[in-house]
């Protein structure tokens, strides 16, 4: 069996993530088996996201790069199509949830797997977003739709996404399969506790903190956490720690506006995008690690916050009960008394932080980019 790899759409940090540590292992998994073979389609920018990972000449094929959105597109649906059945493959893998190639109507004897990662296009009608991202969202979720339900099988990265396309696009069991994301392994509870410090001084927080990541987004829900830390910070007795960027000019600037009311402006650092050395520092020195998000598929921030061995406060928004696995404490979602409270606890109950912490480590392990690729690899190949 001939795969092909689209990995053309990999754009946003979780997607080069994936194609970093699940490509390689996926390629090696191939070429084990002696029954199949696998290319991988890149642009040539992309390359580096394997990050200096040989791989075999003969498993990468490197296409014309393109400058508009539409020239993509336009690739995509025309030569794409053509490529497939010249090189005779029987099966196009692309790791994200639109295809193209499904809205051409064309018979083809290459089957395509999907995979579902982003939840946000399915749900955001429930939130308040700026014209250009609420536009966004709804030709997402669209073309999402379309994508899935014609697709031949799609890879869904939690339960909650699989319960998407079994409840909602009805797809059937043979049609799905559930593969969770695996573990960086340069996430640890082991650090220099020097560096590290010297890191979180470096974005002005001297004082121990309280941490939230990710990107920021209405469905997020960062401003119920600064809400709680108005009434809670006294009891807390920590500052906020906010890493992460966002798309969505109105929403950033709604959050500037409750830090400014806030009454304790300067004790709540809004940090930007950070690089990798310095999210693994913030992530150890952390007295908690607050999860509000209402919208995740697979989330890495919570996979990395237990391999670096955080405490864990979160949401009860499925999928994060199924992601976190006892290893978090949960709050019910906008009751901002509620989430004082379980911070509270997270933060003076030392019985209570052993345990999570405890957790936290041996959950993370269950997470592997081996075993990833080679559920991938069943996916891609059992049929």
């Amino acid at each position: 069996m001939k795969i092909i790899v689209n990995a053309l759409s990999a754009g946003s940090g979780g997607a080069k993530s994936y194609i970093r540590y699940l490509l390689p292992k996926l390629v090696r998994r191939v070429h084990e088996s002696d029954e199949h073979t696998i290319t991988l389609l890149f642009y040539k920018e992309q390359l580096e996201l394997l990050g200096g990972e040989e791989l075999p000449s003969w498993c990468t094929e490197v296409v014309p790069s393109h400058t508009s959105t539409l020239s993509r597109i336009a690739w995509a649906s025309l030569s794409l199509p053509r490529y497939l059945e010249e090189s005779g493959a029987d099966v196009c893998f692309t790791p994200y949830q639109v295809n193209w190639r499904a809205f051409r109507h064309q018979h083809t004897r290459c089957k395509d797997v999907l995979m579902i990662r982003n939840m946000e296009p399915f749900h955001f009608r429930r939130y308040q977003y700026s014209p250009k991202t609420w536009g966004r969202n709804m030709l997402l979720k669209k073309l999402s739709d379309i994508s899935l339900k014609r697709a031949e099988r799609v890879i869904a990265v939690s339960q909650f996404a699989e319960d998407y396309l079994s409840h909602t696009l009805g797809l059937g069991p043979d049609r799905m399969k559930k593969v969770y994301h695996g573990r960086h392994p340069g996430f640890s509870a082991a650090g220099d506790e020097h560096a590290d410090q010297s890191l979180c001084e470096a974005l002005g927080v001297w004082r121990p903190f309280i941490l939230m990541c990710g990107s920021l987004l209405p469905y997020r829900r960062c401003e119920d956490l600064l809400e709680a830390y108005k009434r809670f910070h006294e009891r807390w007795n920590v500052d906020l720690v906010i890493a992460g960027t966002g798309t969505d000019s109105q929403y950033r600037a709604q959050l500037e506006a409750l830090r400014l009311r806030s009454g304790v402006a300067h004790r709540i650092h809004f940090v930007g995008h950070v690089n990798r050395e310095t999210i693994q520092a913030l992530y150890r020195r952390t007295k908690v690690c607050v999860f509000t998000t209402e919208i995740e598929a697979c989330p890495n921030v919570a996979i990395e916050a237990m391999s670096s061995g955080c405490v864990n406060v979160s949401s009860a928004c499925p999928p994060l009960p199924e992601i976190f696995a006892g290893a978090s404490v949960f709050y019910k979602p906008r009751d901002i008394d509620d989430l004082g409270r379980q911070v509270e606890r997270a933060l003076h109950d030392d019985a209570l932080r052993r345990e999570l912490r405890n957790r936290a480590l041996a959950r993370a392990e269950e997470f592997s980019w081996e075993r990833c690729a080679d559920e991938t690899f069943y996916a891609l190949t059992s049929w």
